[in-house]
Order: structure tokens, then sequence, then C-alpha cells
């Protein structure tokens, strides 16, 4: 409760606001507009959720008076996490330091970071949440708050400033990659960050904004070099030939693929066939990429597993030919489709000169 005739403090607050709205739909395959028959876009109203702020009032906690607030508890997260072994393979190969799961004592240490011997241990038993949150906080210990590092950079940083960076970062992190971590992370930080000041918070938020963009990015970066390493195994050459050209996409593939499974089945019937000879070139020149080398690896092995091209004359043999007297009006005419090239030769042989297609 306020104490009387105590002035208010007005701040900007978010809020949210519901408003019908006319939006265009999107294939979510293909990311194209949808279309109706004429070719017009087509859409639809939809209740759309718009950030907006407003006034508010608040009080500092010295202008109040009654019970201390209660601090928000701790709760060990015990969710699994989807796709976890890739998750926690990719946070490691981000660390600046290894990692290992391993006994670590005390009831209440799930991890440390340890400043001599360059390395972060996390506990082994805890749940796949509580794991990935733990090594990302230990992460950004190692990252920001090496006691060598800080001394040489002549930067003296408290337990609770250090303890609140690497959390916010932990927790944030961990929301772009789908785990919620409040449970954990809101009583973790209120418990260290209740001694800071207000400059002390607004430098932590600016650190902790631009290390975790770093880290969802480089962590994001690894998540998709062990997606393309798990493609290795995959035995179907579409499939793979089909991710190194999306991955690659150097000439727009993804924008002119409307159908990602007809095209795979394309890619499917080209292979079979034997007219290999363009893919074994685009995969040639996909392993030189020396900035991505799990693209290279996949496009290397991929290369290596595609038949070489089949003779010509049985890539011609499959083929279908068409020959035409007046293709632009084929009613006026001889027209033949679907034929083998030495019937489509004879055909466009015994039509006359002046009205060849």
């Amino acid at each position: 409760v306020d104490k009387a005739h105590e002035k208010g403090i007005k701040i900007i607050t978010p809020m949210k606001v519901t408003e019908t709205k006319e939006v265009t739909l999107v294939d979510p395959l293909t990311h194209k507009i949808k279309r109706d028959a004429d070719g017009r876009p087509l859409k639809e109203l939809r209740d759309v959720t718009i950030p907006r702020f407003r006034v508010t009032t608040v009080f500092d906690i010295s202008q109040t008076e009654g019970k201390e607030l209660p601090v928000p508890e701790v709760h060990p997260l015990t969710a699994a996490v989807a796709g976890y072994d890739d998750m926690l393979e990719a946070i490691c190969r981000y660390s600046p330091v290894p990692i290992s799961i391993e006994p670590v004592e005390g009831q209440d240490v799930n991890g440390y970071y340890h400043h001599v011997e360059k390395r972060i241990a996390v506990k082994e038993g805890l749940s796949q949440a509580q794991t990935i949150k733990t090594a990302l906080h230990e992460v950004t210990h190692a990252l920001l708050h090496d006691r060598d590092k800080l001394k040489q950079e002549g930067i003296q940083k408290d337990p609770h400033a250090r303890e609140v960076e690497a959390e916010s970062v932990a927790y944030t992190v961990s929301q772009a990659f789908g785990l919620d971590t409040s449970g954990y992370t809101f009583g973790y930080v209120a418990s260290w960050s209740r001694s800071m000041e207000l400059k002390e918070l607004k430098q932590a938020m600016d650190i902790i904004r631009r290390t975790s963009a770093v880290m969802i990015d480089g962590i994001r970066g690894h998540l998709n070099d062990l997606r393309l390493e798990h493609l290795m195994e995959e035995p179907d050459l579409a499939v793979r030939v089909d991710a190194v050209l999306r991955e690659n996409d150097y000439y727009g593939y993804t924008d002119g693929v409307e159908d990602p499974a007809e095209n795979i089945a394309s890619l499917r019937d080209s292979i079979e066939k034997g007219r290999t000879g363009d893919i074994r070139e685009y995969l040639e020149e996909v392993t030189k990429r020396e900035d991505r080398p799990a693209l290279a690896a996949l496009a290397g092995q991929t290369l290596q597993d595609l038949p070489e091209p089949a003779p010509l004359d049985q890539q011609l043999g499959q083929i279908r030919f068409y020959a035409a007297e007046n293709m632009a009006l084929p009613v006026a005419g001889q027209y033949l489709e679907t034929v083998s090239l030495q019937d489509a030769r004879q055909a466009y042989e015994s039509m006359p000169e002046n009205g060849r297609r």
C-alpha cells in the first residue's frame, strides 16, 4: 500500500490490443502468397494482436508500507526438451570451453565454470530442461565473466551482476528455442538483483541483450550444421540433393519450388534414370564452400553416392519428344507427342519443310 501523500511515478507500460484486420494468406510451406484462379491474392479477416503503450502510475518500494513483498521461488525444471541431444551438442560446440556432464557436489549447485581449468561442469542426473538451462548459464559465465579476461580488461563486476547476466541470458536463449525456464529463472534473478542499483540493472540489460542475440545466432548455426550432418545418413539421394540445393540456394531454388514433395520426386526420377550430370556438377561446386564445412561435406558425400550419368543414348531413350506441323495450332496439321526420339525425327522429316515446328 502506498503511503499517504506520496506522489506516484508515471511510466510507459506495454499493453496488447486486439484488432480485426484483413490479411493476405501465405502458404506455410512455400511462404508464397496464395492466389485465386484469376491470380488475385487471397485474403481473410483475422484478429491481430498489436502492441501498444499506455501511461501507468507506480510507486517506488520506499514509498510503500506493509508486509515485505514475497520473492518468487526457484522451482527446478523438469521438462523434456525436443531435440535434446542436438541442442546440447550445439551448445557444446558454441561454448568457448569444454562442457562435461559429471557429479557436482552441493545440493543447490547445478553446475560451474572452472576459472583455472577453463571448463564447464554440469551436474549429472538433471532433467533435460535443467541441463540445457544450466549449460547456457555457465557458457555465459565463460564468455562474460572469466576472471583472467575481466582482470586483463580492467573490469570489476560483483557476483550479483554476474549471476543476473548469466541467468537472464540463459532464459532469453532458452525462450528463443522454445524452452520456458521462467519457473526457475524469475526467482533466481529476483534473489540476485535485489541489491542492484538502477544504473547497474540498465548496464546488465544491455549486456544481456547483446550476448543473447549473438548466442542465439551461433547456436542456431550449429543446429543447422547438425541437421546437415544427420542428412549424411539419409538413404534417399533425392532428399539429400534437395537439402543441398535449399541450403546453398545461390539461384533462388527455394523461391522457385512450389511443391517440395513434387520437386523431390522429380529429382528422384532424374537420379533413377541416370540424368545426374548437372546434379553432379552442381554438387562438385558446393564441395568447394570453405565457409560452410557441414554443407560441403554433405555435398561431397552425396556426390560420392550419386550414380554416374547413364550413357546418352540410354538417357535419350527415356525422354519423350513431340513433333508438330503447326505447334501454334496442332489440329491444323500433323502432331505427335510423347514419342521416342526416332519416331519424332521420322515424323518431323515427313512434314512439309515450310510447316515444321
